[in-house]
């Protein structure tokens, strides 16, 4: 075997590894900043979470929203909830209907339905239940 092939053998590994190091500490690197902000993301729902389920119970409400207005970029998104609870003796039917009122084009067409994605059909509450309905915005 000659020198010069053998010198360039070892240049090949040495970049492989370096290659692979390099790989192995961009995919850590992502893999941690996906962690922290799926962790900031629980943290926030965690927070409405509690916000909503105080707000219902202290204050003797059906609906309970943690804010009514959203304000958000293009390309962005935000989480929120809304907060529904059963005051009644029975147990309670109801069923979310997203509407439009005003502004901005819809991105599938002129349905509402077909840019929103939620269940149509009627749920059930039994008395004294809440439930959390977790919702994402995305622009």
């Amino acid at each position: 075997m000659k020198k010069g092939s053998l010198n360039l053998s070892i240049e090949a590994i040495v970049i492989v590894v370096i290659a692979f190091v390099v790989l192995g500490l961009g995919l850590g690197f992502v893999r941690g900043q996906f962690k922290s902000i799926t962790e900031t993301t629980t943290s926030i729902q965690d927070q409405i979470r509690q916000q909503i389920t105080e707000d219902l119970r202290t204050g003797d409400k059906k609906l309970s929203f943690p804010t009514n207005e959203f304000t958000i970029n293009k390309k962005e998104s935000t989480v929120t909830a809304i907060g529904i609870k059963n005051t009644q003796q029975g147990t309670l039917k109801y069923k979310i209907d997203v509407q439009r009122t005003e502004g901005g084009n819809l991105i599938f067409g002129e349905d509402v339905s077909d840019n929103f994605l939620y269940v149509r059909d009627p749920e059930e509450l039994l008395p004294t239940e809440t439930r959390i309905i977790p919702i994402r915005i995305t622009s």
